[in-house]
């Protein structure tokens, strides 16, 4: 499985639990304020990651990708979270059965927004892992995973992927690494 990463993380190939914020798309929260410092707290944070649903051609080295968007939560914001998602007791949340990810610190919102149409080009710099390790992969190779594999399944599981995105043009997709 694949959670949060920094720019940094990313040129070390360091699979980090820190949060990124990259642009209007992709944000981080402490607290509950929105802004360009990224403050670590012990409350917690979110990181706005994607689903991606599909992956289709759309022209000469393009490709049309619909997602949607929702949160990681990270610290006190994941337990509650979890709670008001899944109905458990806070007595019951770390058992395994209401939300697993918990024992890694971090919590995946089942809420999602609604989906987005997105081009992927020959320039879209993408990063999945191999192991615990951070590395580059072609557009080839990361379209085959959702076209010609189950890799990233769906369902009750599926892979939260981070997006840079300039107006309806992704610019970098990095995997969430998750414990």
């Amino acid at each position: 499985m694949l959670s949060g990463c920094t720019q940094a993380a990313i040129k070390e190939g360091n699979p980090s639990r820190m949060s990124l914020d990259m642009d209007i798309h992709v944000s981080t929260t402490s607290n509950g304020s929105t802004g360009d410092d990224i403050e670590e707290v012990t409350k917690g944070s979110t990181t706005t990651v994607y689903q991606i649903v599909n992956i289709e051609p759309a022209g000469t080295g393009q490709y049309s990708m619909r997602v949607r968007s929702t949160a990681e939560y990270g610290g006190d914001y994941a337990i509650e979270k979890a709670i008001e998602e899944t109905g458990c007791e806070r007595s019951r949340i770390y058992d395994g059965d209401c939300a697993p990810s918990l024992n890694n610190n971090f919590y995946l919102s089942t809420a999602f927004g609604d989906e987005q149409v997105l081009t992927i080009s020959q320039d879209t710099n993408i990063f999945l892992y191999e192991g615990d390790h951070l590395r580059a992969t072609s557009q080839e190779a990361f379209v085959n995973l959702f076209t010609q594999t189950d890799a990233f399944g769906g369902g009750d599981y599926w892979q939260p992927f981070i997006l840079e995105i300039h107006k309806t043009d992704v610019l970098n997709i990095t995997a969430v690494y998750l414990p």
